[in-house]
């Protein structure tokens, strides 16, 4: 949750905010129970996955542009940025000590060995 749909949550009344009664929270968990298994039905990895003409279901083939990848704006695909900007920060913190710690010899060529890297601090 970002920090705007924060504060109009933290606006909206109490009352609101939570189920009135036991048929409201039935209710609730009913609608988010259809909504999983219609998610689940459009999952190719899913034992509920639904094939065949005029289903909702949908399985990229090999060679189109969403093979491989996870459906936009899931948290899959959130999750994968995530991971992505992590190791690259970490990627250019191993470059930045390999360039402050290598042995630089003719040609400007930078080298260091595997095991002085355990030793930089």
């Amino acid at each position: 949750m970002d920090k705007d749909a924060v504060e109009d949550l933290l606006k909206t009344p109490l009352d609101k905010r939570y189920c009135r009664g036991l048929s409201d929270k039935v209710a609730m968990f009913q609608g988010k129970s259809d909504s999983h298994k219609q998610s689940q039905e459009t999952n190719p990895f899913s034992d509920n996955f639904k094939k065949g003409p005029g289903k909702v279901s949908y399985c990229p083939k090999k060679g189109e542009p969403g093979y491989g990848r996870p459906p936009p704006g899931s948290k899959t695909e959130f999750r994968g940025l995530k991971a992505h900007s992590h190791i690259s920060k970490e990627m250019l913190e191993l470059c930045e000590i390999i360039h402050e710690n290598a042995e630089y010899s003719d040609g400007d060529v930078v080298g260091i060995s595997f095991g002085e890297l355990f030793k930089v601090k």
